[in-house]
C-alpha cells in the first residue's frame, strides 16, 4: 500500500537488552528475512540468538475497466481509454487477434490491418510489474471492410442509333485507363444482373456488350479491404452514330461521305478498326521479293486487297505467318470474322480519326516513326511493287511512303504494325 511494512518482536527483553533489525521495514513488494539481533550485558546473561521470520509484501491488485473507441473497421485507429486504480506509473498494453497476440502492439492505439479483418479485435491491459499486479481486458468486436468509396463523374451512356441491332451500350466520361470499376446492366429498368468489370480505354471511353438495356449501374468493386462502393445509376440514351463509338465489334473509324465509295444515301457504312493491333503488332508484308499484283490504294478494295494476297502467297505455298494481310484476316473480336487489312486510302481515313479510335503506336525507343502496314502495294515512282508496300506512320508528320515487304533488305527498317479493319 505504499508504506512501509514490518516484523516488530513482541515480548519483554530482559533489563539492559536492546533488539536491533536487518531487512525489516520494507515498503516494496517481495519476499524478505528479516532477522532481529539482540545487545546487551553478555557476562551476566546468556546471549539471546538472532531471531528470524519471513516478510511477505504482496502486490496490489489493480482495478478497473477499459473500453475501446474508433470505428471497428480496416485503417481506422481503435484507442484504449481506461479507467484503472492501483495501476502503477505506466502500464502495458496488449492487443489480441481472435485470441492471439499481435506482434508489436503495445501502444495504446492500433490501427486495423487487413489481418484482422472478419476477426474479432481486443486490448488487455497489465499492471507495472512489481508492487502492482492484475489484467483489466475490453470487449472484443469483429473487423469488418472499410466501406466503399462513392463513384460520381459526369458520364453518359447510350446506344449508338444506326440501323443495326443495338447491341452495344457505349460509356464516356471516365478518367483515361481508370481501374476498379464493374458495371450491371437492368433490361426493364428495375431488375438488375450480375456485375461484370468495366475495361477503361486510354480514350476514357468503356463498352457493354448486351441484348438490350434501360439502365447501367456503375460502382468501384470491392477489394480485400473494401466493400464495393455505392452505385451510380445511368440511363441508357440513344445518340447518332460517330467515330470513337464501340460498335460491330471495334470503334468506329470513318463514315463514309457522300463523294465515297460505298456511301448510300440514308444509311450508315463505313470503316470499323480493332480496338488494338495484332498480336505481335508488328511483322512482315512477306517474306520474299515478289508482287502479288492487282491490289489497289482506293477507298473499299482493303477487303478484296487481302483477300488477294493471301490467296497468291497460298498458291505459292511455304509463307510464314504470321504475315501482315493474314495476320488482319485470321483477326477476330469473337463475333466477327470478316477484317481484313486496309488499303492506303483506308488507313488514311483511319490516321485522320486516330486519337478518336485510339491506341496507335507512333514513336519506339529505337524508331522516330511507327508505320503501319496497308494491303496496296508501291504505286510510288522508284519503288517497285515486288519490295514494296505502302505504310503510313501514325504520329503527326503529313505524309505517306513505301517501305521494304520484309527486313531482309539493305537498309530495311523493323517490322510493321497491323490494325485489322471491317466494313459497316
Amino acid at each position: 500500500n505504499g508504506t512501509e511494512q514490518s516484523l516488530p518482536i513482541s515480548g519483554t527483553l530482559p533489563s539492559g537488552v536492546t533488539v536491533s533489525y536487518t531487512d525489516n521495514a520494507k515498503t516494496d513488494a517481495g519476499t524478505y528475512t528479516a532477522t532481529a539481533h539482540f545487545s546487551g550485558d553478555a557476562t551476566n546473561y546468556e546471549a539471546i540468538e538472532d531471531k528470524s521470520a519471513l516478510l511477505i509484501i504482496e502486490p496490489i491488485t489493480m482495478t478497473g475497466s477499459v473500453t475501446l473507441t474508433g470505428s471497428w473497421t480496416y485503417g481506422e485507429t481503435l484507442t484504449a481509454v481506461p479507467t484503472l486504480t492501483n495501476a502503477g506509473p505506466a502500464p502495458t498494453y496488449i492487443w489480441i487477434r481472435n485470441g492471439g497476440l499481435i506482434a508489436g502492439a503495445t501502444e495504446s492505439t492500433y490501427t486495423l490491418t487487413e489481418a484482422d479483418i472478419g476477426y474479432s479485435i481486443k486490448v488487455a491491459i497489465n499492471a507495472t510489474a512489481g508492487n502492482y499486479k492484475g489484467q483489466v481486458v475490453s470487449t472484443a468486436a469483429n473487423i469488418s471492410k472499410a466501406a466503399g468509396a462513392s463513384f460520381s463523374g459526369t458520364i453518359s451512356a447510350y446506344y449508338p442509333n444506326s440501323p443495326a441491332t443495338k447491341t452495344i451500350v457505349n460509356l464516356t466520361g471516365f478518367a483515361a485507363n481508370q481501374t476498379g470499376l464493374e458495371a450491371s446492366i437492368s433490361t426493364n429498368g428495375t431488375t438488375y444482373g450480375s456485375y461484370t468489370d468495366l475495361e477503361i480505354d486510354s480514350r476514357a471511353r468503356a463498352m457493354i456488350s448486351t441484348t438490350s438495356a434501360a439502365k447501367v449501374k456503375i460502382r468501384y468493386k470491392g477489394t480485400s479491404t473494401t466493400f464495393a462502393g455505392a452505385d451510380l445509376v445511368l440511363n441508357v440514351a440513344e445518340q447518332d452514330l460517330a467515330v470513337g463509338d464501340y460498335y460491330a465489334g471495334g470503334v468506329v473509324g470513318y463514315i463514309y461521305q457522300s463523294s465515297d465509295p460505298g456511301y448510300i444515301a440514308g444509311q450508315l457504312h463505313g470503316l470499323i478498326a480493332a480496338k488494338t493491333d495484332t498480336t505481335p503488332s508488328s511483322m512482315v508484308w512477306s517474306s520474299r521479293d515478289l508482287e502479288v499484283g492487282g491490289t489497289s490504294t482506293a477507298l473499299g478494295t482493303g477487303a478484296a486487297n487481302t483477300t488477294r494476297i493471301i490467296d497468291y502467297f497460298n498458291s505459292l505455298g511455304n509463307e510464314p505467318t504470321p504475315y501482315a494481310a493474314q495476320a488482319a484476316r485470321d483477326y477476330t473480336d469473337d463475333t466477327y470474322h470478316d477484317w481484313f487489312l486496309p488499303s492506303l486510302g483506308e488507313l488514311r481515313k483511319i490516321k485522320e480519326n486516330k486519337d478518336a479510335i485510339g491506341n496507335f503506336q507512333v514513336s519506339t525507343g529505337l524508331e522516330d516513326h511507327v508505320p503501319y502496314w496497308t494491303s496496296s502495294e508501291s504505286t510510288q515512282n522508284g519503288f517497285s511493287a515486288d519490295i514494296h508496300a505502302h505504310v503510313v506512320p501514325f504520329d503527326d508528320i503529313d505524309w505517306d511512303w513505301v517501305n521494304f515487304k520484309h527486313p531482309l533488305n539493305p537498309n530495311s527498317p523493323a517490322y510493321e504494325c497491323v490494325r485489322p479493319v471491317r466494313y459497316f
